[in-house]
């Protein structure tokens, strides 16, 4: 292996997290591990304090073997064979990422997904923890910043539900009259750790009006 490489993210402006923060990469780099850490004014960590760390800042990531990311990229943005590390979304054949798998077979590129490491149990190894589940509950929610809920929350109703994302309302509204019946009930169609927080983060929507 001659370069591991951080990639930026792409899914929302939510997304600030990385697979590596700066004293991680002092130690690779002591260890004599080149690293490179693309360009990003989104995540968390500035590109100064890689720089720091003595990473290389870069728009680019051509010469790394080992690619590291969070989440899911779009397929344009593989244009290289290289070994890409993620939660790719894709083992259960979801339907919006199968370009970027398709992408990743096309240049011959390897697909190490954190979602299937797993112990003799099944139990799964590498996962999201609370705060990073509250920021994918979040996701539920449009960006159009049109919605205040309460002092809590000041996203919005997700855009791939349009009987939602239309309702523009603002928060004058939605605190003068509450929710309209649309969203007076919320049904939760998934199970696992995200359902529970998102219920905790949905929990004062109670004073709007009833979600379940």
């Amino acid at each position: 292996m001659n370069r591991i490489a951080i990639r930026r993210e792409y899914r929302t402006r939510w997304k600030r997290c990385t697979p590596l923060v700066p004293e991680d990469v002092v130690n690779l780099v002591v260890a004599g591990i080149p690293i490179t850490v693309q360009r990003s004014t989104e995540r968390a960590q500035a590109d100064e304090a890689y720089e720091t760390a003595g990473a290389s800042v870069s728009d680019t990531l051509d010469d790394a073997d080992l690619i590291l990311g969070i989440r899911e990229l779009p397929a344009t943005e593989i244009n290289q064979r290289a070994t890409w590390m993620m939660f790719s979304h894709t083992s259960k054949g979801q339907a919006q990422n199968m370009a970027m798998l398709r992408r990743l077979m096309e240049t011959k590129s390897s697909l190490l997904d954190y979602e299937l490491i797993s112990n003799d149990e099944g139990e799964h190894l590498v996962m999201f923890g609370h705060h990073g589940e509250d920021i994918s509950s979040a996701d539920l929610y449009s960006e159009e910043e049109s919605l205040e809920l309460s002092r809590h929350l000041s996203n919005d109703l997700h855009p791939f539900i349009p009987s939602l994302a239309s309702a523009n309302l603002d928060a004058s509204t939605v605190a003068e009259s509450g929710l309209p019946d649309l969203l007076q009930r919320a049904c939760i169609l998934w199970r696992g750790r995200l359902t529970q927080d998102y219920k905790e983060l949905a929990t004062p929507l109670h004073e709007y009006g009833r979600i379940e």
